[in-house]
């Protein structure tokens, strides 16, 4: 069996972002939860530090 996945070291790295989220849950039986949620993110900035 072959390694299919090839691992990448990183160092010196960092980022800002913003996320927000949003959820609704709701009881669809006794004791049985139905829920659904929405995460947006967005990337602010990204850099390579010295």
């Amino acid at each position: 069996m072959t390694d299919e996945f090839q691992t990448i070291e990183y160092s010196n790295l960092s980022g800002n972002w913003i996320e927000i989220l949003l959820g609704i849950k709701v009881e669809t039986f006794k004791n049985v939860y139905l829920g659904l949620s929405l995460r947006l993110n967005k990337l602010l900035s990204d850099e390579k530090t010295r």
